[in-house]
């Protein structure tokens, strides 16, 4: 004996058409917005890594005149030229601690005694900008520290534009 399968209704098919239309619209959107939170998630890594190379090439160049325009070139290396205009600010400043971080108005782009503040612009230019806290000013065995402020913009513009902020501090090597 045969047995027959059933396969519904010309209606169960419409069903099906309208179930996939709301369905498939919702997956799409979760699907986007997981892309976009992968994508802030490296962002974010990135601009850790570039304040940690940039921290170290601080480092290293100790107290060369260009020691700022290196920790420039490094974030630029980093970051890549086409998106050097989402810098905000790269702060380099005479840190107290390894856990210490600039001042609020280093923070906010002043630059003042303890830090240099320099912008996206001053990162894709060759100059070496003027410094608030000069190589010159700095010495041996200090610590000195970078901090970054980075705009990630959404991948998809399903998520608002992000600001990530990063720091790292390194001890200013001394010179054998």
């Amino acid at each position: 004996m045969r047995h027959r399968r059933w396969t519904g209704t010309k209606a169960d098919d419409g069903v099906t058409v309208v179930e996939a239309g709301i369905i498939l619209p919702v997956a799409f959107v979760v699907l986007l917005l997981l892309i976009d939170l992968g994508y802030a998630l490296y962002a974010n890594l990135q601009v850790d890594e570039m304040a940690g190379h940039a921290a170290r090439t601080a480092s290293i160049a100790r107290t060369a005149a260009d020691a700022d325009r290196r920790v420039l070139d490094t974030v630029a290396d980093e970051i890549g030229a086409a998106n050097t205009a989402r810098v905000e600010y790269v702060v380099v400043y005479r840190a107290t601690s390894r856990e210490s971080s600039p001042s609020s108005s280093c923070q906010r782009g002043v630059a003042d005694g303890t830090c240099s503040v320099y912008r996206g612009t001053d990162v894709s230019s060759s100059q070496v900008p003027a410094c608030g806290w000069c190589p010159s000013s700095r010495t041996e065995d200090e610590l000195v520290g970078v901090w970054i402020a980075y705009r990630q913009p959404s991948l998809t513009g399903l998520m608002p534009a992000r600001r990530l902020v990063s720091q790292s501090v390194a001890r200013i090597e001394v010179a054998l």
